[in-house]
């Protein structure tokens, strides 16, 4: 037989949980003797701790609610958003100015320009002598490497 937990009973004693839940846990109560002790225990705690009313003369009064500034003390509430949007503000002028000054140099650079030579397909790999000279469509050749390569081949 499988018990219920102090927090099912406790749900069960204040009427929180499903009709379901209920009738479960009530016909459970009746068959069994040790979750009806367990159960019974709770509901004398639960009496004596309704009984028991606070005493709110002794509590010290309510702090009272922060109007503009967080701790009294500090800067107000508008003066941090107004920093904020301010920071803020100058971040995105930061990336801004970093963005465009990254366009202007990389037009003023000059590149030098890359011949791409296209590949042949060959069924075979290429011999010992032709290794250093084999190339893919995708391999960026300097126009100098390139002129080397007409001469060595001559």
């Amino acid at each position: 037989m499988t018990h219920f937990t102090e927090d099912e009973f406790l749900g069960y004693a204040l009427r929180t949980l499903s009709e379901e839940e209920l009738c479960s846990i009530a016909s459970h109560l009746e068959a069994c003797s040790q979750c009806r002790l367990l159960f019974e225990k709770m509901e004398d705690e639960i009496e004596v701790l309704a009984g028991v009313k606070p005493d709110v003369s002794s509590l010290p009064p309510p702090l009272p609610r922060p109007s503009r500034r967080l701790d009294g003390h500090g800067p107000s509430l508008s003066s941090l958003r107004q920093a904020f949007s301010h920071s803020a503000l100058r971040i995105a002028a930061l990336i801004a100015l970093g963005i465009l000054v990254g366009f202007g140099v990389s037009k003023k650079m000059s590149r030098e320009p890359e011949f791409f030579s296209p590949a042949y397909v060959t069924l075979s790999p290429p011999s010992d002598s032709l290794v250093p000279y084999t190339v893919s469509d995708g391999t960026s050749v300097s126009p100098v490497y390139y002129e080397q390569l007409r001469e060595d081949r001559k």
